[in-house]
């Protein structure tokens, strides 16, 4: 496109060719539709335009709703990478514990409409972060905001991932359930773990307990007449080597305690020694500088006596030449 006037007719034939789908699928916008500003690029073959309605944006963010051509004109589309921020809804405090892909999958099945879930930088905590759903319809995101919440299990006055929910106590019931089907999934020393809400009435004694079979310690044992010492059962082996390891490690600190000490005692010690090798400079500086000052004075005293010397001297010849001047005006 070239000439203006085709420009404009081609604006006018699009906004024709999608104003009758677009009333239908958005019923509730009674505005006009239209761009703000638009303009070509790239020799005529590129057609950009920017508009503040947020319905309308979202009707052009879908390149479905563009022809193939109008006139003579090929059309293919390039839609914004990126929704507005009034179809953003932020989710605060998501546990840690639920990936981002739970929440996409749970909002996917509640909200047709979901464009992209993603954390929000800055917000991740060590238990929660903040995780930022955008919607590709209004509606969608206006249902959200009227609920107050997205994904609720029993109504009750807590979070929907909190453990007192009936819906997930149930829940955690029925999993346990499966796996207590399968042994392999759910071994013998990992069932001390499950909660007591958990468990049924007979699975209570397991609870940090255990048989002879699972584990035996071997006595310790010894008789009168034997000069040896009794042999010790494993714990006690285990005991010794954990406190032979502790004496290790304390020692090991203790010597580089030592070693942190005597490298600061020198440290501090060649600090010293510049500190008073400093003070002996500044001493010594100050006594040049003194004698100067005295050697000055001195100077100073000597001129003011020769100056004091030279006005007496003056002063006793302006005297006499004035008595030689009367004498010799008496004389003549």
């Amino acid at each position: 496109m070239q000439v203006p006037e085709t420009d404009v007719q081609f604006i006018k034939d699009f906004m024709k060719y999608i104003e009758l789908n677009f009333r239908n699928e958005s019923p509730g916008h009674k505005d006009p539709i239209g761009l703000d500003q638009w303009w070509l690029q790239g020799a005529g073959n590129f057609f950009c335009g920017v508009t503040d309605d947020i319905d309308f944006y979202m009707y052009l963010w879908d390149d479905s709703h563009y022809p193939f051509s109008i006139g003579n004109v090929q059309i293919k589309p390039e839609p914004p990478k990126h929704l507005p921020a009034q179809n953003s809804v932020v989710i605060k405090f998501v546990p840690t514990t639920i990936s981002k892909d739970d929440v996409f999958d749970e909002m996917k099945s509640r909200f047709s409409s979901i464009f992209m879930i993603n954390k929000m930088k800055g917000t991740t905590r060590s238990s929660a972060r903040h995780i930022r759903v955008i919607l590709k319809q209004q509606n969608e995101y206006k249902k959200i905001l009227y609920d107050g919440r997205i994904c609720h299990h029993c109504g009750g006055n807590h979070i929907s991932t909190d453990y007192k929910c009936p819906t997930i106590v149930n829940f955690r019931k029925n999993l346990l359930d499966k796996l207590k089907n399968n042994a392999d999934k759910l071994p013998v020393h990992v069932r001390m773990f499950i909660a007591i809400d958990c468990r049924k009435p007979n699975d209570h004694d397991l609870i940090l307990t255990f048989t002879r079979s699972e584990y035996s310690a071997s006595p310790i044992t010894t008789t009168g007449n034997s000069s040896h010492p009794p042999t010790m059962n494993h714990w006690t082996s285990r005991q010794e080597a954990s406190k032979e390891y502790l004496d290790s490690a304390i020692r090991a600190f203790d010597n580089e305690l030592n070693k942190i000490k005597k490298d600061f005692d020198e440290e501090k010690k060649r600090i010293n020694r510049l500190y008073e090798k400093q003070i002996d400079t500044v001493k010594k500086g100050w006594l040049i500088l003194q004698q100067q000052v005295r050697a000055q004075n001195e100077c100073l005293a000597s001129m003011q006596q020769v100056i004091s010397t030279t006005i007496d001297c003056t002063v006793n010849l302006s005297t006499t030449n004035n008595i030689l001047c009367e004498f010799v005006k008496t004389v003549c």
